[in-house]
């Protein structure tokens, strides 16, 4: 039933939480359970990082975001915002 309603009332989730809590596993779920479809920021970013290349972010943009990454600190909100605008 409520997988049903989705279809008809689109809704956008967000899931907030420090590392560890569980975020991408209630994700599954709801995917699995409920038919929506899950991005991760922190997952994108560990691939572009990887990559070290995406048009959103220059070279520089890269090497501040990596560090920032190692030292575990968040993200600043222009780097998110990038990310989730449409």
């Amino acid at each position: 039933m409520a997988a049903s309603r989705l279809k008809r009332f689109p809704i956008n989730m967000v899931l907030f939480g420090p590392p560890g809590v569980g975020k991408g596993v209630y994700c599954k779920l709801l995917e699995r359970d409920l038919g929506l479809k899950a991005f991760s920021t922190g997952d994108f970013m560990r691939q572009v990082l990887k990559e070290k290349n995406h048009p959103l972010f220059s070279k520089h943009d890269l090497e501040e975001i990596e560090k920032k990454v190692s030292r575990g600190d968040l993200l600043p909100d222009d780097v998110v915002n990038r990310i989730v605008e449409p």
